[in-house]
């Protein structure tokens, strides 16, 4: 497995695995401050362990927040605090598994193989100011709108300042700095910062997705959870309307519910639990 940094002010990718056929990831850890639309023009909401995450999803950290996503394909991601970014792609097309994010700020740390369960992955992470391409890597990318550090611990990552430009190709132990409107730089040996990091998130975070990746029954059931609950929170809600409904509206004793009741209470039925 390879292992690299991606960062725009500060990105990092880590280990993620997607789901090939749904491009669905499910979140396996939320921690702090994490809201989430869990897909396009879906509404920001509080995360919650076991959610799932469709191409579109949006996910934004606060000062104490940080997520983790698992894709069933062996890829997954870890969402740093102060970090903003959108799943654009997580397609499965030719027997390629093809992911790309646009990382608008913040840390991503990324952790894939090069040839997951079910076939070859592209990667691609996309900041204001550098593209970073991986096949097969562990990395972390940190950004701001102006600058964004690449930093690679497995692996190699190929960054550039567009699609257009020649890329710089950064190997394992290294590091690359990108400024806005310029190629990255000549690769470094990773910084005090990125070692610290490696040795403190990025190693634990590759062995729980490795864990992950061989005991998958273990994320699904952290989304059959997360809907259970979510059914009896509406279930609950539901039954404090009809409690609310009948203090204020009580029907005559062995009288059937108002009709305007009965129809307010289908409709949530109907919007909460479609067919």
């Amino acid at each position: 497995m390879k292992t690299a940094i991606l960062s725009l002010g500060f990105l990092f990718l880590a280990p993620a695995l997607v789901c090939a056929e749904s491009g669905e990831a499910i979140l396996t850890a939320v921690h702090g401050d994490v809201r989430i639309s869990t897909a396009a023009h879906a509404p920001l909401i509080a995360a919650v362990k076991g959610m799932k995450c469709s191409v579109g999803a949006t996910i934004r950290t606060g000062l104490t927040g940080s997520a983790e996503l698992i894709y069933d394909d062996g890829t997954a991601l870890r969402v740093d605090k102060n970090s903003a970014l959108t799943i654009q792609n997580a397609s499965f097309s030719n027997s390629v598994r093809t992911f790309l994010i646009q990382l608008y700020q913040g840390r991503l740390l990324n952790t894939l193989t090069g040839k997951n369960n079910r076939g070859p992955a592209k990667f691609s992470v996309r900041t204001p100011v550098c593209v970073a391409s991986v096949r097969g890597t562990v990395f972390v990318t940190d950004c701001s709108s102006t600058t964004a550090d690449v930093a690679v611990f497995e692996g190699s990552v190929a960054a550039s300042a567009d699609e257009k430009s020649a890329p710089v190709e950064i190997p394992a132990n290294k590091q690359s700095n990108v400024k806005y409107g310029q190629q990255p730089s000549k690769p470094t040996d990773l910084s005090a910062e990125f070692e610290e990091y490696r040795k403190t998130v990025a190693e634990l975070f590759t062995k729980q997705t490795e864990y992950y990746r061989q005991n998958m029954e273990e994320v699904r059931k952290m989304n059959v959870e997360y809907m259970e609950n979510w059914r009896q929170g509406v279930q609950q809600e539901m039954d404090d309307y009809r409690k609310q409904f009948n203090q204020r509206n009580p029907p005559s004793t062995g009288e059937p519910p108002p009709d305007d009741m009965q129809k307010e209470i289908q409709d949530m039925e109907k919007e909460s639990f479609p067919e």
